[in-house]
């Protein structure tokens, strides 16, 4: 019954030309269902939802909205098919023009995926002659199959479109989006030699846009040359400066950015300077980002200050900045201060004229409100005064502000509890991170053992009952987090070795030192500076040897630094050993390390070897190590301790005072 129902309906539809069949919309680029022979013009009033696939569309045509207003509409949404559904209309009603085009190519650039290749077919049927030669123009889906993605060219007899400078600004925008340097330069080129049409200042601002993301500066560069060069930016005598302007020069340092070149960004702020060329928000912002790329945390302030000192809107990228730059330059107060103004000047209808941070490095979008991350840059400046009951405060107050804490600010807090060695409180911070629905990583359960090493290295050495007691702690610890199960990484090993350092325990850090080798890491400085603390507080001489062959062993050979000596001088005094100590101070002293050792800091370990020297009762190994003192330029009489460990010396040696007195040594 239904198939005879079919055969009359198919009966009694009107005959169909055959010439006409070859009509085959734009819409079959984005569907890949069946598309509907072409309606007779009788019926084609009738039959537009035929193609106009969604509602929305067709309540705009409904409206009488006019078709380049719903092309607008349709396209800034990335809505392609509607666009195509409205433009084959155009064709097919033969009403298609030069700004219609326009429109569809520009939506091939906002829709997703970008889609060049429909955009450089759009224009090629539209206008009616090639865009790209013969000889290949870079894009493979160029030449579509007009059977299977045919296009209307009814439009091409009549020869009466020809396209202008906004067409091919739409071209330059649609690659640009893919960083398709290649034919934005192709394109570029090809609109004064082939279409008579010279590209404008906007044009060139594209092609560096490309430019900056294929990350190719030196074509940026060269093509805000050639603008300059072609009087397209106005000079410093001119009074009146169009927009463009400014935004080719911000784009052109945005890509310098990307790349690590500082200077050029220097240079070309210098540029907009000498032409009287206003500086924006957004090139404050890219002159910040050179600056924090380069940990230039004075530069970061000296542009934030200029900023407010312009009374520009500032948004939460530029003050995230100025947070990490203050945190670095240790100023606090500063940090609270700048999240408080910037906390202080949100409202619910924030200008819309804002700092961008689509040119900041990993920006996506404008931070018009404090996030995460602000909370955790703040939160974590208070290790640096070791406040932990403020950072505790601050993650109350971020959640009653509605921003949900996530395990970087948790291991933020933890963090500050661990400089200050609270680790009762991070094992309470970590009851209320499950509490929370927040699974804790190997980042927060790192910081709880630094916690207890804090704490530990705070109790006196003979205190071994303090001591087992947190190591124990740091054991269950340790044993929680495996079974998350959270891998532990470097740095946890290198905190868990410590710990049993620092416990007492040097057995089991060498355990887990073995344990890190079998999982395939490799030791560096940190690892056996934890080790060397388990043969600092046992006193273990024999140890300090073995850790300099590990380090030796290494492939490539772990270099002592300054704290691995340090510990090794400190090791070979208290055990008695006085004479491997001075070994290993001159060491120091003759290796590259000794640039970064501080003028207080060898005093600490000349004293060092000599009070052990005078214990031992080796006096003239002690007078003889305060000759070598001098010669490196150090007056030991200056020093209360050394001045008064030499004249104890030097009394009690009688054989040596007859011969030397004191005043031989000053």
């Amino acid at each position: 019954m239904r198939i005879s129902l079919i055969f009359v309906v198919l009966l009694s539809l009107p005959l169909i030309p055959i010439d006409s069949l070859s009509f085959q919309p734009l819409l079959y680029y984005s569907q890949t269902v069946f598309t509907p022979p072409p309606i007779p013009e009788t019926s084609r009033r009738k039959s537009t939802s035929l193609f106009a696939t969604n509602p929305n569309s067709i309540r705009r045509k409904k409206q009488n909205q006019s078709p380049y207003a719903t092309l607008r509409s349709l396209g800034r949404s990335g809505k392609i098919k509607e666009v195509l559904s409205v433009y084959d209309d155009l064709v097919y009603q033969k009403r298609l023009d030069v700004r219609a085009c326009n429109l569809a190519i520009d939506a091939c650039g906002r829709c997703r995926p970008v889609r060049p290749e429909l955009a450089v077919d759009i224009f090629e049927r539209g206008f009616g002659s090639p865009l790209f030669s013969s000889s290949g123009s870079g894009l493979e889906s160029n030449k579509f199959d007009e059977k299977c993605h045919g296009i209307t060219t009814e439009t091409e007899d009549e020869g009466n479109i020809t396209p202008n400078v906004f067409t091919f600004s739409a071209l330059l925008s649609v690659h640009s989006r893919q960083g398709d340097i290649n034919n934005c330069l192709r394109i570029l080129r090809l609109m004064e030699t082939t279409y008579s049409t010279p590209p404008n200042l906007i044009c060139y601002s594209t092609c560096c846009l490309a430019a900056s993301i294929a990350r190719k500066p030196e074509e940026a560069l060269r093509l805000l040359d050639e603008a300059e060069e072609k009087k397209l930016i106005s000079d410093a005598t001119s009074i009146t400066k169009s927009e463009s302007e400014s935004i080719i020069y911000n784009t052109v340092m945005s890509a310098c950015v990307k790349c690590s070149r500082h200077a050029d960004v220097e240079a070309i702020s210098a540029r907009m300077m000498s032409r009287n060329i206003a500086r924006t928000p957004f090139t404050y912002a890219s002159l910040m980002a050179s600056c924090e790329a380069r940990s230039d945390w004075k530069g970061v302030e000296k542009v934030y200050n200029e900023m407010r000192g312009k009374k520009m809107v500032t948004d939460g990228v530029i003050v995230t900045s100025v947070l990490k730059a203050r945190r670095s330059l240790g100023d606090v107060d500063g940090v609270l201060r700048a999240f408080e103004d910037f906390k202080n000047s949100v409202t619910n209808d924030s200008p819309s004229e804002n700092t961008s941070g689509l040119d900041r490095i990993g920006a996506r979008k404008r931070l018009l409100r404090p996030d995460a991350a602000m909370y955790n840059l703040v939160i974590s400046s208070f290790a640096l005064t070791k406040n932990w009951s403020q950072s505790l405060s601050f993650l109350s107050s971020m959640e009653s502000s509605g921003v949900k804490p996530g395990v970087k600010t948790y291991s933020s807090v933890m963090s500050v509890l661990a400089s200050c060695g609270m680790w009762n409180r991070g094992i309470s911070l970590l009851k209320s991170m499950e509490d929370a629905g927040v699974r804790p990583n190997v980042v927060t359960y790192s910081a709880l053992i630094s916690a207890c090493c804090i704490d530990m290295s705070k109790l006196p050495d003979g205190d071994r009952i303090g001591r087992l007691e947190v190591k124990r702690a740091v054991e269950k610890i340790w044993e929680e987090m495996k079974a998350k199960p959270v891998k532990p990484n470097l740095v946890a090993f290198n905190c868990y070795i410590k710990a049993c350092g620092e416990g007492l325990d040097p057995e089991s850090a060498m355990e887990a030192y073995s344990q890190l080798i079998y999982e395939g890491f490799k030791p560096n400085q940190r690892t056996f500076s934890s080790l060397m603390t388990g043969c600092q507080r046992m006193s273990d001489a024999d140890c300090v040897g073995k850790i300099f062959r590990l380090m030796a062993e290494c492939d490539p050979p772990v270099r002592p630094n300054k704290i691995i000596y340090g510990q090794g001088i400190s090791t070979y005094t208290r055990s008695g050993r006085p004479k491997e100590a001075e070994v290993l101070l001159e060491h120091l002293l003759k290796s590259e390390e000794e640039g970064e050792v501080t003028q207080q800091m060898k005093i600490n370990y000349y004293q060092m070897v000599v009070t052990a020297y005078e214990r031992k009762k080796e006096y003239r190994r002690a007078i003889a190590l305060l000759d070598n003192m001098r010669e490196r330029g150090i007056e030991f009489y200056d020093v209360g301790v050394i001045n008064s460990a030499f004249k104890r010396i030097i009394k009690l040696l009688g054989a040596v005072t007859k011969e030397r007195s004191v005043d031989d040594f000053m």
